[in-house]
């Protein structure tokens, strides 16, 4: 199983590759980003926040038990 995520500004040609993605491939679609690779996302109406508290968090207690 691989991730993806899709991001942009246009949402009828975010739809569009959606479908392509779903007519060629098994895929669904798991909502809102709110977790990737580590990295927290959260959202605003202008922005969007990326938080690698929990990341950096994780390397700093995995250094400390070795």
């Amino acid at each position: 199983m691989d991730d993806i995520f899709l991001t942009g500004d246009d949402n009828v040609k975010l739809k569009r590759l959606e479908k392509k993605l779903v007519d060629n491939f098994e895929i669904r679609d798991l909502g809102a980003l709110k977790y990737f690779l580590g990295m927290e996302f959260a959202r605003s109406k202008k922005s969007i926040f990326v938080d690698q508290h929990k990341y950096l968090l994780n390397l700093v207690v995995g250094m400390q038990s070795s």
